[in-house]
């Protein structure tokens, strides 16, 4: 995180901690835009293909990527947009998953089922991507 945050910083960017204590990327001309009436852009990621309005801040499409190895212990990989990440924690998106499994029903349809109901209690409002795959 120190790194990401410099990089943003050295571009002129900042980050404001909001909505659950979450990092939010700012353009350097944040607050003079907003002061004009305009909705200046700010996202929940520094590392995007959109958001074009704040490459120039540090937002990057380069990806943070990381390698880990598959173990014969492991039973499934998630991947989801922040959409999940924000709403449920990882154990539980994986206990779901599994039941899911178990009893013939999609697993991504119940996760994304359970992100939606549980979306209004945790005050988030997202679109929400799920992919479960089964490792056998």
């Amino acid at each position: 995180m120190t790194h990401e945050l410099r990089r943003i910083e050295q571009s002129g960017g900042s980050l404001a901690w909001l909505h659950g204590n979450k990092p939010y990327i700012r353009g350097g001309d944040f607050f003079r835009r907003q002061a004009n009436g305009e909705h200046p852009k700010q996202l929940n990621y520094s590392r995007a293909f959109g958001g074009k309005d704040l490459k120039m801040y540090g937002l990057s499409c380069e990806p943070d990527i990381n390698h880990f190895e598959i173990t014969n212990d492991d039973k499934l990989v998630i991947i989801a947009s922040d959409g999940l990440w924000d709403v449920l924690n990882p154990k539980t998106a994986c206990e779901i998953a599994l039941s899911s499994y178990r009893n013939g029903r999609s697993a991504s349809q119940d996760i994304v089922d359970r992100v939606l109901q549980d979306m209004p209690i945790v005050g988030v409002r997202d679109n929400v991507t799920v992919l479960v795959l089964f490792l056998n």
